[in-house]
């Protein structure tokens, strides 16, 4: 049985890349693509495209519910997908609370550099 492995950001660059080269050794890769058009071109046998903008939890949960109900174990993750920030990432707000992007981390300052080291590594799971 095949492996599955999901590759984000698979529209174009390195994800499309990615994503051919792991379905030419044989592995059913599940695509993130964000448009329609851009899963059209990626669609091959061994190549599922999802609509998937990871800023969206929507679609990240019928990812996760696609990938769950799969009969094959999900045997890689390649998160390619980002997001482009027009400024230094100190002057950047991450998620509601500020600080640190990290689940783990209780910072709350802007800048993850002046704030996160210590926190992330107390309180790290």
């Amino acid at each position: 049985m095949q492996k599955l492995i999901v590759v984000t950001g698979a529209s174009t660059g390195m994800g499309a890349s990615t994503a051919r080269e792991l379905a030419r050794q044989r592995f059913h890769v599940l695509a993130g693509v964000r448009r329609d058009h851009d899963a059209d071109a990626i669609r091959t046998t061994d190549i599922e495209p999802v609509i998937l903008d990871i800023t969206s939890s929507e679609q990240v949960a019928a990812l996760a519910a696609r990938v769950a109900a799969d009969p094959r174990t999900l045997h890689a993750l390649v998160n390619n997908a980002g997001i482009q920030v027009n400024a230094p990432v100190e002057a950047r707000r991450w998620r509601s609370g500020g600080g640190c992007s990290r689940s783990t981390c209780s910072a709350t300052s802007p800048s993850p550099r002046r704030s996160c080291p210590r926190s992330c590594r107390t309180r790290a799971a």
